[in-house]
């Protein structure tokens, strides 16, 4: 049987909402959920007991909100309780179970900055390195990059555009572009390989249409594919 989830904080009655399903609510480890609230907010449950762990703050009186800063599961091997989010233009890992003592910056995408939503519906590549995502510049101009753990910074292949989202794929080896509600050919479903993004290359990419169910049906593209973040690849 499994126990019903005890109500620590909060009101009971406002539940959970729905989130994106293209990044795991779960660690790597299968022992804790990351649950998403109306309020914006994420909650911490132990998924063997159900029992409420806390949320996750970025300071001692609030929390990261789900819209703004992106919270992910670490997949870098030993991190299993550790949450990486971006606050401002600095990327930020703690460990859910030891609280606001245990943050570190691990990033900054200075000269950019970070718009809400920047990674959406991303998540890191499967070795925990590359996290697609959209900055933008002084005078608010957007443009598609990925942040490098490894160097703590931006690959220096950024690329002006804004589509609805952006991904990495799990091997990372691909930015992918999710489609703009504008059904744009030239500008849809591009594919970039990250190691051109390395050397600064931007013009190099292969367009992918699919057939899969979609919300948006673009006139004499069909459907085009919008199933691409990481539950979705193939």
């Amino acid at each position: 049987n499994i126990p019903a989830i005890s109500w620590a904080e909060g009101d009971p009655s406002q539940g959970f909402t729905n989130g994106y399903s293209k990044y795991t609510a779960i660690n790597s480890a299968g022992t804790i959920l990351m649950a998403r609230r109306p309020d914006g907010y994420v909650s911490f449950y132990n998924i063997n007991s159900c029992n409420y762990l806390g949320t996750l703050p970025i300071t001692t009186t609030n929390g990261v909100n789900v819209d703004i800063s992106d919270p992910r599961w670490s997949r870098v091997s030993g991190e299993e309780n550790i949450i990486i989010y971006h606050n401002g233009s600095k990327f930020y890992k703690q460990d859910v179970l030891l609280g606001i003592n245990s943050k570190i910056e691990i990033g900054d995408v200075a000269p950019y900055t970070i718009p809400i939503k920047a990674g959406e519906e991303a998540d890191w590549d499967d070795f925990g390195r590359y996290f697609g995502l959209k900055v933008q510049d002084s005078a608010g101009v957007i443009y598609l990059a990925v942040f490098d753990r490894q160097i703590g910074n931006l690959l220096p292949g950024v690329i002006q555009q804004n589509p609805n989202a952006v991904d990495v794929s799990p091997d990372g080896q691909w930015l992918a572009v999710l489609p703009h509600t504008s059904c744009s050919r030239s500008t849809d479903n591009r594919f970039y390989k990250i190691s051109d993004l390395s050397n600064s290359i931007t013009t190099n990419y292969v367009i992918v249409n699919s057939t899969l169910t979609s919300s948006i049906d673009c006139p004499g593209m069909g459907v085009v594919y919008r199933s691409i973040g990481h539950n979705g690849w193939a």
